[in-house]
């Protein structure tokens, strides 16, 4: 096990955490009916910001 996990600073919903799941590959940890994603590697985590990051602001 890595002595440092790659996570996002944010906790999705469920709704959130599905989007993101089409752009990479996590595991998820449940808190509180919120999601914290945890990384393998730095380009997932890279793609799910960016996802996150166009769903956010996605006006519809």
């Amino acid at each position: 096990m890595p002595d440092k996990q790659l996570t996002l600073p944010t906790l999705l919903s469920s709704t959130e955490l599905e989007e993101v799941r089409k752009a990479a590959s996590f595991d998820a940890v449940e808190d509180n009916g919120f999601y914290r994603l945890i990384f393998n590697d730095p380009d997932s985590m890279e793609r799910a910001g960016e996802a996150l990051q166009a769903m956010r602001e996605d006006p519809s």
